[in-house]
């Protein structure tokens, strides 16, 4: 009885019946008698019945323990609960001035199945076996620091709440896409540190949604990065059929939430997760993707509703969810980016792989701090743990592990190039495919809490060498436009296999067998001496024509500061004329990407029009200005295909009255005419060809399109006082 009737005792006993009633008004209204509340209408988490879930249960008259209940209209069963709420008022009336008032519901530890998920026992996942590394073993769920909620075990059902479904399944399946956001908002319900928010929309149709862990007010109330807190930002199902970091996320988060009851925990921190970036990939879930993974029984796509790569559109946003992802990263400007994959290729020993911003190309105060503090510590403890990891294995010629691991600086399409521009510091994890997904998530869990307890205890440290990076950006007066490797390597360890190459049987090509049950430490040459290749003066400035808007909206998506002049400017400018361009055989991420082309700068004076852009290189993102706008760079607005139009010629001539046009031409311009007669005596093939040299005419007479190969926008090699920034 006492069970049946405890939400009408709490309302009996609260100061405010109509506040408790608006507060608990769905739980007397619609869920069964198997939810209850604690004397403070604190909800408690009862298991049902193995198999019991389904809403249908109770949609059709049964509760929790099966038995038959009249499906009364909900406003017959709100009377009811306000008339057994005075009843039992009155019997317990002197509680009512004894009992404090009704407390607002936080996460609780929270107890796993009884398949001993989290067994005390073991502290730490085995090392690796003889026969096949890192085999199933329960999850353990290891103290997130020494004053840690503890995590109880249950009787043999099913518990409803805080268990994801990857560990409710013995880690067979991952958590499908309609339960992932419902997950979060049951913790959202439980705890004053977590709030969800829309950021924008997909190309699926579906809002790309955010998850905030803060114990800071201002993370919640005002929706800001806190002022004296690091920012961590987890990006998870990019390609989404790498699907552990979506579920090792959401045990981090729940865990997370658990140490913020501890007050002296997690004060400089705030953690920011976008749980699934790639909401069209995750729909199609089904078992026949990622053929060669281990697990789990379903997974996502690749690729985005629209078929793109959105790990390669960090910089060209062709995507509403790359647009969305820059309001949510811009808004948070986070110290580290955490990009979560699975990766392909080779076999060996290690569950997990990374990249992370440590090479010149970084900032000198951030590269110091990632290489001196924070990679020697989660080496150590991802190895203490039995999680060994190594850089992102790549080797140097084909799929032959001893020629050798390569290193090179990551272009800005990708997470890990793209972050470095803003100085972020990158952290791109890769759970090897072929170890099961157990391990996969776990070793992606601690890689990802590790990163979050070294960036809290050391915030002041990196909340510094961040400031720094900044005031280097702006300061700047040269940058490396390209980086090349070096055949200079190091020797390195690395845990591999055995392996051999067998003929195959289906395709009848030589391919490599590794052996499993013969480990093996291999001594090989790793390649990651970087070095400029190409540097430049970095200009005042860069114009941008108001005719070039979607180069327009991209920088200012990406917070770049620009001016529009109020009134016609002339400028010194230094411009580019572009020939001999080459272009990808077939499109690429849907844009024909240009390769290659030959550049030739002149100085000269140029006037600017009423409504064009400048922008300034004196700001801290400084370097995405470059990487975008110099028509050399690796990814530049020009390479990924936003001047294409430049390239064609729009205007011709009729050669039968052009003639005439070309004598007169001639006569007029001496200088002109004697490299023509030149020409003429050196190429017979030049002068038996009519049209060839009136199109040679035609290309230096005033007719000819001016813009034709002229990339639109120049560098600055003035300032300007007079304007002002709005």
């Amino acid at each position: 009885m006492r069970c049946l009737f405890s939400p009408y005792v709490a309302l009996a006993r609260s100061a405010t019946p109509l506040r408790f009633f608006a507060q608990h008004r769905k739980s007397l209204t619609r869920y069964p008698p198997s939810v209850l509340s604690n004397r403070w209408g604190q909800p408690l988490v009862v298991a049902q019945e193995q198999g019991d879930h389904s809403r249908s249960h109770r949609r059709f008259g049964r509760n929790s323990l099966g038995s038959r209940r009249m499906p009364h209209p909900k406003l017959f069963r709100v009377a009811l609960a306000v008339v057994m709420g005075l009843m039992l008022g009155g019997i317990e009336l002197s509680a009512l001035l004894a009992a404090p008032p009704v407390r607002p519901p936080r996460l609780t530890a929270f107890s796993p199945p009884s398949t001993d998920l989290h067994s005390p026992k073991r502290t730490h996942p085995p090392h690796l076996p003889t026969s096949r590394p890192f085999p199933s073993v329960p999850h353990q769920a290891l103290p997130l620091h020494t004053n840690a909620p503890t995590l109880r075990s249950l009787p043999t059902t099913r518990p409803t709440t805080f268990v994801t479904h990857a560990e409710q399944t013995q880690f067979r399946e991952s958590v499908d896409p309609s339960s992932v956001m419902p997950y979060y908002r049951r913790l959202a319900q439980t705890s004053p540190y977590i709030h969800i928010e829309q950021i924008g929309q997909t190309d699926h149709g579906s809002p790309l949604e955010l998850v905030v862990v803060s114990k800071h007010p201002d993370a919640h109330r005002a929706r800001r990065p806190p002022k004296d807190h690091v920012i961590l930002f987890v990006l998870n199902g990019i390609h989404a059929g790498e699907v552990c970091g979506i579920d090792a996320t959401q045990m981090l988060v729940r865990d997370l939430l658990l140490r913020m009851n501890d007050p002296t925990q997690l004060n400089h921190l705030t953690f920011v997760t976008i749980p699934v970036f790639n909401l069209g990939g995750h729909a199609r879930f089904h078992p026949y993707n990622r053929v060669n993974q281990e697990g789990p029984a379903r997974m996502g796509f690749r690729a985005n509703a629209r078929g793109y790569n959105l790990n390669r559109d960090f910089t060209k946003a062709d995507t509403a969810n790359m647009r969305s992802f820059y309001k949510a990263f811009h808004r948070w400007s986070p110290h580290i980016l955490i990009d979560n994959h699975t990766t392909n290729g080779a076999d060996y020993q290690y569950p997990m792989t990374y990249l992370i911003s440590e090479l010149p190309n970084v900032a000198a105060p951030l590269r110091r701090w990632v290489g001196q503090e924070l990679k020697p510590y989660l080496a150590k403890e991802m190895k203490a743990l039995g999680y060994p990891i190594c850089p992102y294995v790549m080797y140097k010629k084909g799929d032959e592990l001893k020629s050798g691991i390569l290193r090179g600086v990551p272009p800005p399409r990708f997470s890990t190039g793209y972050g470095e521009l803003f100085n972020t510091i990158t952290l791109l994890s890769e759970a090897h495919m072929l170890k099961d997904f157990r391990t996969r998530v776990m070793a992606t869990y601690h890689l990802m809490r590790h990163t979050l307890e070294y960036a809290n205890q050391h915030a002041a440290t990196l909340r510094k060498a961040r400031i720094l990076a900044d005031r280097q950006s702006t300061q700047s007066k040269r940058y490396v436009l390209h980086w090349r490797r070096t055949e200079k390597s190091r020797p390195v360890e690395f845990l591999g296999y055995a392996y051999k190459r067998t003929q195959g049987t289906a395709s009848g090509g030589r391919w490599i067998q590794y052996d499993r049950t013969r480990p093996v430490t291999f001594t090989l040459p790793f390649f990651d001496d970087i070095v400029p290749a190409r540097t430049i003066d970095i200009p005042t400035g860069y114009l941008i024509p108001r005719a070039w808007y979607d180069v327009i909206t991209r920088l200012q998506a990406n917070r770049i500061q620009i001016t529009r002049l109020t009134k016609p400017t002339r400028f010194r400018v230094q411009q580019a004329f572009l020939s001999q361009p080459r272009w990808v055989s077939r499109p690429y991420e849907g844009r024909m990407l240009l390769t290659s082309f030959q550049t030739r700068w002149i100085t000269r004076e140029y006037l600017a029009q009423k409504g064009d852009v400048w922008v300034s290189t004196r700001q801290p993102f400084v370097r995405y200005i470059l990487e975008m706008l110099e028509p050399e760079a690796q990814d530049s607005f020009l390479r990924w295909g936003f001047f294409q139009t430049i390239f064609q010629q729009k205007e011709y001539f009729s050669p039968y009255l052009f003639e005439k046009t070309a004598q007169q031409l001639l006569e007029k311009a001496p200088i002109l005419r004697k490299k023509y007669q030149e020409k003429l005596q050196k190429e017979p093939a030049f002068a038996s060809d009519a049209l060839r040299r009136l199109q040679y005419l035609y290309k230096r007479s005033p007719y000819h399109e001016r813009d034709l190969n002229r990339y639109p926008i120049v560098r600055i090699l003035q300032t300007l006082p007079e304007i002002r920034l709005r």
